[in-house]
């Protein structure tokens, strides 16, 4: 009987430990979904800042070099944003493998658990068949 109950703490922990790793998978997804809004909501700001800095151009009666410098600058601020959202599709595929390995771990868990299932019905019927 004492092996049964050692099995059903074992259970009781395997849960525990899928449970945490379910809310560690949730706590990924719901920041991997924060990282795109973030990153949405900069592009907007960012096309906006473009499109005043732009705007001031034309608006303004500037020389060919003072036009020329702005576009440099603002193809240097363009190459600037692209890297930036260049690393946040990094960031997210890493949390995307990370979540895959997580959600992978919970199927490995689930299957042990399986195991262990059928390893206390056998011990609860070897338990019954000495009882009878």
């Amino acid at each position: 009987a004492g092996g049964v109950v050692d099995k059903q703490v074992r259970i009781g922990d395997l849960e525990k430990c899928i449970s945490d790793k379910e809310a560690r998978i949730a706590d990924m997804e719901a920041n991997s979904a924060t990282v795109l809004a973030d990153k949405e909501a900069k592009i907007a700001a960012l096309e906006q800042c473009v499109a005043q800095l732009e705007d001031n151009v034309a608006d303004k009666n500037v020389t060919v070099g003072e036009k020329e410098a702005n576009v440099t600058a603002l193809q240097d601020s363009l190459a600037e944003k692209v890297a930036t959202v260049a690393n946040k599709d990094a960031t997210i595929a890493e949390k995307k493998a990370e979540i895959d390995a997580l959600k992978k771990s919970v199927v490995e868990k689930h299957e042990q658990l399986g195991e262990l299932d059928a390893i206390i019905a056998a011990l609860n019927a070897a338990v019954a068949d000495k009882d009878a």
